[in-house]
């Protein structure tokens, strides 16, 4: 059936492609690069592990999606610069151009205003998924695409889970994938390894698309109840707490959501949310006893900052094997565990430091910020965790407004129109994901990145696909 499917699916694209006018056929081919982009977005974090020079992969994806859709937005220019979420852009760059010629005239560190600049030139993704997602048919793609990108790296993740714990020297692979800025692998314990992918908050928004389609699927998939069983499992072994709070939000908002606009679907829904908390159960359980690993207990105890008793899997594997003694890991498991949390303390009173400096800098000038390349004394390469408050150091409050308008312009446009997503739920689930991205990017940059940045340009472009199709 699957490859039916897709084989209908590729010929009537061919087909498109064939019949379509010049513009019409390079928006096909951006739109399919598109795809491609957001699917390494959602996997490689960094997107460093293949690169040419300062040339990676997604430079070259985003750059020929760019190219291929400039025929298109060429053509119907002026309509275009219309957009509230294009002409809005366009004030923030605009604004970006002045901070930099503050940044320059106070003298701040040029090195972290390249690095400003850099991450804002991801921006011009903006037009581009404007121009090109087009319509419903494309959005729901798109959003397939990206689900499948989060599904993979979940199973990435319990896989390099797994290799650390048996392995008898994971360090190159630690250290391959911090190299390519895929993510972070720290050895805990023995039994105990904290995966950490960058592209990580694409996998809540994996669960929230899923959560979407289950809503208006006539029966209960069993696949979506693995995909978010799958995905829950992966985000728990970040032991991550940014990533705790962003999936408890976004499910919330989700739920909300979805209650609201898919009303004939709310016991399926609920069914739904059952089954994938008791899969979800199970397959941490099943992990715990093959792995020999706590991995829910030191969740809980990374998060509070406290020792909580080891989970009821572990207990129950000791009583199985008749080794009381294995209710509890050894003292030496339990000394690098505590030692782990210690870290985590002390880094949190680093971040106060870096808070303070940058509060600082906010009461110097609140309103247009020091400019870009400004940054809090005491991180040395000017790159800090909180968005928000570097924000209105290098950009004030204006610049920081001005950044959130386009997405306040589609929050609104979604709540009149709300007809329009109950016939397309997933331009909601594109809205509710990017929640996911403005909570994390609290404690990591991720809106001043591609990762966010390009989730950003995906919800900008739902007012144009719902709009369009509904003509």
């Amino acid at each position: 059936m699957v490859v039916t499917f897709l084989q209908n699916r590729i010929l009537n694209m061919t087909e498109e492609f064939r019949r379509g006018t010049f513009t019409q056929r390079c928006s096909q081919l951006s739109f399919g690069v598109l795809c491609l982009f957001l699917l390494e977005c959602s996997i490689t974090g960094g997107g460093r592990y293949w690169e040419v020079g300062p040339v990676s992969v997604r430079i070259l994806l985003g750059g020929l999606a760019a190219v291929l859709a400039l025929p298109e937005l060429f053509r119907h220019l002026g309509a275009y610069l219309k957009k509230p979420s294009i002409w809005l852009t366009l004030i923030f760059v605009a604004w970006l151009a002045f901070c930099a010629w503050l940044g320059i005239r106070s003298n701040n560190r040029m090195d972290v205003l390249i690095t400003d600049v850099k991450g804002f030139m991801w921006l011009f993704l903006i037009p581009v998924f404007v121009a090109v997602v087009r319509s419903r048919d494309r959005l729901r793609t798109l959003l397939s695409w990206v689900l499948a990108g989060a599904v993979i790296q979940a199973a990435l993740i319990l896989a390099v889970n797994a290799a650390v714990v048996l392995s008898d020297n994971p360090e190159p692979l630690c250290r391959w994938l911090t190299a390519h800025s895929i993510g972070l692998v720290d050895i805990v314990s023995n039994k105990l390894v904290r995966v950490f992918f960058k592209s990580s908050p694409y996998m809540i928004v994996g669960c929230v698309v899923v959560l979407f389609r289950q809503a208006r699927a006539p029966k209960l998939r069993w696949r979506y109840v693995l995909a978010v069983a799958l995905l829950f499992n992966a985000l728990l072994l970040s032991y991550t707490r940014s990533l705790y709070g962003a999936l408890g939000l976004t499910a919330l908002i989700s739920i909300v959501a979805v209650l609201v606009l898919c009303p004939e679907g709310r016991r399926r829904t609920l069914a739904f949310l059952l089954a994938a908390v008791v899969c979800f159960g199970v397959l941490v359980t099943v992990q715990e006893f093959a792995l020999e690993g706590s991995y829910l207990s030191f969740a809980v105890s990374r998060t509070i900052g406290q020792e909580v008793p080891t989970s009821w899997a572990s207990q129950l594997r000791g009583r199985i094997r008749g080794d009381i003694s294995d209710d509890k890991p050894n003292d030496a498991e339990m000394d690098r565990q505590r030692s782990y949390i210690e870290v985590t303390e002390k880094s949190d009173q680093f971040r106060q430091e870096t808070q303070d400096g940058l509060k600082d800098c906010i009461r110097r000038s609140p309103i247009i910020g020091c400019g870009l390349g400004a940054a809090a004394a005491s991180r040395d390469s000017g790159v800090d965790e909180y968005f928000y408050l570097d924000m209105l150091a290098r950009t004030g409050i204006v610049g920081l407004v001005l950044y959130m308008l386009p997405f306040g312009y589609v929050v609104l446009w979604c709540l009149r129109r709300r007809s329009l997503l109950r016939e397309c739920p997933e331009g909601a689930a594109v809205v509710c994901g990017l929640c996911t991205f403005w909570v994390v990017t609290w404690f990591n940059p991720w809106m001043n990145a591609v990762l966010g940045i390009a989730w950003y340009a995906v919800t900008l472009s739902v007012p144009q696909a719902l709009e369009e199709q509904n003509a």
